[in-house]
């Protein structure tokens, strides 16, 4: 009887476990197949969907088109387009409770959403149809409330009607998260705080471009010339707390590049791009999909919640994105009238500051709580003090960001699928001037073209580089430099073009861009890679974007093996070292042990004189001190590397590499054990994709997936990790794409994550593996290969 009973109750287990499993897994389709009546259509709109569930959008005009776009990713990624507007608008509170609301204050302060509203105003008639088509297909969706997405459910909000501002906050905050360096302002005001003039010095960025022939200089003289009226009247904690955990949800980094027709083995140039952004957390950060009118074919990604395309290729022409880090924000130390605190000086003159009074939603046990803010506007910018009320000071920190203040009437970027050739999109993009971005295009006219985009203040000489101090009324910034004086190159000698965040700019560029770039290393590579044939496949590109030579470790590992093999400790791990090929593969042994070796020595080198807090700011900035850092490892002496806390012992380069290599030991034997054989790359170097509701707890194993990953932050093959987190990967591609001019009937490109945004969707993360393992996968771009590989067909009509 008992077995009997317990056969039942395993059978009633089991059933209820299937039946569960069809339930979740059927509560979060949607409708892709037969026909929907929508209104605001003027035609019919027809979305093909294939096997990766991308959808491909077909209308007659450009209208239904973006309608479809925005209907689709609304099918597709409501919640996530509801989460990016929600950061852009600052109202992640709602979502998150209490524990967001620093951030939405921040977010409120800068004021993506007001400058959006403000834009939207200054758009021409087309630009503000093509806003309109977009929402209001992105409407449709919401107002059927049909299969709306079950995480809106699980995460217990409503998703919010869309209207022409939503998607330009969402552009504004993708800008503000691609510009370049105000936490290296404040991280090198930190330092010349503490350290004082002539100490800060030996630290001040260094960032090499290869490209230049001119003798440049070691050091930015403007910036030496500058600490003649630097101030040391900040508030320490001020800067700690804006530089302590500053979420940029959407910050770029990226490798892109193009082969010339002449470069190329199919007679027309081929186009190469990965951007790199934190795309762990599921569906990704790009959204895939075609639009196809009589207009205009093109295929590519956008960031949910834009409109057209960012990154792709239409009939004529192929673009690709990097990061160019122009340094378009400043920070202003003005001083607060000591007898009303909404006034401000200026030298001897008194101005009011413009107070804007700001409400946020704070989700709480017993429902909703509100929390009023007050942001204080001045000429120059809003205050950031205001973020951090626990922080007393009589001086006003102002943040200036030159989007805010050259608005002009076109988005720009967003109609590079219109354009025929680079010119044409050349002139299109001198339009765009939130992002801070350097845009390769190519032609099937054979042209190639690099250019960057952004708004660039002119400065005065010498201002930029750390906070300024406002004195009197004169203004350091100047105006901007004109769309075609931004730095560009077209149709080079070499026969190619590209770049990998490292500084593009020679020493004859008549203007100040940026104090701030990736070092050079992985565009070192590239050159090396790109002048080793003389033309290049489609297959060739796709090989390179997973390059995992790392050229700063030939340099430096050599040195660092000699120092180990010195010390009988550390023999051992030297042998490994001086064996290795610098191929940074999952399974290899020495890229454990130089990285962190590496990345101890960064830390004893520093730690003695500046602190462990400190020490760690100025680590977790990677671009503003490897290239320093690689000089002072090369030339093998430097006063830091005497450790100030040793008062009877001067050490050297020597002492310390061994000194880092020991702690390195200690901590990977406690890892992996004493077999140094065990330590592989893989084991110690791993990205993890994770669902947006299930980010931790007990659920998240279940929704999560984790990889061992080759490469690393100096390699073509991006996976950079945490300063303070060797074992976590932070910023990978996000996209990798190949797109051939020759090749009319698809591109190859896969995304980090899948085109569907729904937990319990198989496309919520169907493209990972193919992304880690190198597989090709396209994007079908002739209407024979989309009806070829056609899983799926949506009608649309009024």
């Amino acid at each position: 009887m008992i077995k009997k009973l317990l056969l039942i109750l395993f059978i009633i287990l089991i059933a209820v476990g299937i039946g569960g499993y069809f339930y979740l897994t059927n509560a979060n389709q949607y409708q892709t197949d037969g026909t929907l009546q929508l209104e605001g259509l003027k035609g019919e709109v027809k979305i093909i969907r294939d096997e990766k569930n991308m959808p491909y959008i077909y209308a007659e005009n450009r209208h239904d088109v973006l309608f479809g776009q925005g209907f689709a990713m609304a099918q597709d990624r409501l919640f996530q387009m509801q989460l990016n507007r929600m950061f852009a608008e600052g109202r992640i509170a709602e979502l998150a409770g209490a524990s967001a609301l620093q951030l939405d204050i921040r977010h409120r302060t800068i004021g993506f959403a007001r400058a959006a509203q403000k834009h939207v105003q200054l758009l021409h008639e087309k630009e503000q149809q093509d806003l309109a088509a977009f929402v209001a297909g992105v409407n449709a969706f919401i107002d059927r409330r049909e299969s709306i997405h079950l995480e809106f459910s699980l995460a217990g909000i409503q998703p919010d009607h869309w209207d022409l501002a939503t998607p330009v906050a969402i552009i504004y905050y993708m800008g503000w998260s691609s510009s370049a360096n105000m936490e290296a302002e404040l991280t090198l005001q930190q330092l010349y705080q503490y350290l004082g003039k002539e100490k800060f010095t030996s630290l001040i960025p260094i960032h090499t471009n290869p490209d230049d022939t001119a003798k440049s200089k070691e050091l930015d003289t403007e910036f030496m010339d500058m600490l003649a009226h630097a101030s040391s009247d900040f508030s320490t904690n001020l800067t700690q707390a804006w530089l302590k955990d500053t979420p940029r949800q959407l910050a770029w980094g990226s490798n892109n590049w193009v082969s010339g027709a002449s470069r190329s083995s199919n007679g027309m140039p081929i186009m190469a791009g990965d951007p790199h952004l934190d795309s762990r957390i599921l569906p990704g950060t790009m959204y895939a999909c075609g639009l196809f009118t009589p207009e205009f074919r093109a295929v590519g990604v956008t960031i949910p919640g834009m409109f057209g395309l960012l990154i792709g290729r239409n009939e004529h022409l192929t673009n690709s994105i990097t990061n160019a880090y122009l340094d378009v924000q400043d920070l202003y130390l003005m001083d607060i009238h000591p007898d009303d605190t909404m006034q401000y000086l200026m030298g001897d003159q008194t101005y009011d500051f413009d107070a804007i009074e700001e409400t946020i939603k704070i989700k709480s046990n017993d429902g909703w709580e509100e929390k009023k803010i007050t942001v204080r506007q001045s000429k120059r910018g809003v205050v950031v003090n205001d973020l951090f009320p626990q922080i007393t000071n009589d001086k006003a920190l102002v943040l200036r960001w030159a989007a805010l203040e050259n608005m002009g009437p076109s988005l720009g970027i967003s109609h590079l699928m219109d354009a025929k050739t680079v010119d044409e999109a050349n002139a299109i993009l001198a339009n765009s001037t939130m992002g801070c971005n350097n845009i390769t295009l190519a032609d099937t006219e054979g042209n190639i073209l690099w250019r960057t985009i952004g708004s660039l203040p002119k400065r005065t000489p010498g201002s930029g580089r750390m906070p300024f101090v406002v004195q009197d009324t004169t203004d350091n910034w100047l105006g901007f430099v004109a769309a075609d004086s931004m730095p560009m190159e077209k149709n080079p000698d070499k026969g190619w073009l590209g770049n990998a965040n490292n500084k593009t700019i020679k020493s004859s560029y008549p203007h100040y861009v940026s104090n701030y770039y990736s070092p050079y290393y992985r565009y070192e590579r590239l050159v090396d890679l790109m002048s080793s044939k003389e033309k290049f496949t489609p297959q060739d590109h796709w090989q390179y974007q997973r390059d995992i030579y790392n050229t700063l470790a030939e340099k430096l590992a050599p040195i660092m093996a000699e120092a180990l093999q010195k010390q009988e400790s550390t023999q051992d791990m030297a042998e490994y070292i001086s064996q290795w090929d610098f191929m940074e593969t999952k399974e290899s042994v020495a890229t454990t042990i130089f990285q962190n070796t590496y990345r101890h020595f960064a830390y004893e080198v520093f730690v003695d004189e500046l602190g462990e807090d400190l020490a760690m700011v100025y680590l977790k900035n990677y671009y503003v001190w490897q290239e320093r850092f690689e000089q002072m490892y090369l030339k093998g002496s430097s006063d830091w590397f005497d450790d100030q806390r040793t008062n009877d012992t001067k050490e050297g380069m020597t002492e310390i590499l061994q000194r880092a290599a020991l702690k390195a030991k200690a901590e990977l034997t406690e890892k992996f054990g004493s077999d140094m054989a065990q330590w592989q790359w893989g084991k110690n170097h791993q990205i993890e994709f994770v669902n947006p509701l299930f980010r931790e707890g007990t659920l998240k194993p279940y929704f999560s997936r984790k990889f061992p990953m080759a490469g690393s932050g100096e390699t073509l093959y991006r996976a950079r990790y945490g300063y303070d987190k060797p074992e976590a990967i932070e910023f990978a591609a996000c996209l990798r794409m190949v797109a051939d001019l020759a090749d009319d009937d698809k591109v190859i490109a896969v995304i980090a994550g899948g085109i569907v945004g729904r937990t319990f969707h198989e496309g919520m993360g169907d493209q990972l593996d193919a992304l880690m393992n190198g597989e090709s996968l396209y994007w079908w771009f002739s209407d024979q290969e989309i009806r070829k590989h056609q899983k799926s067909v949506l009608v649309l009509k009024n």
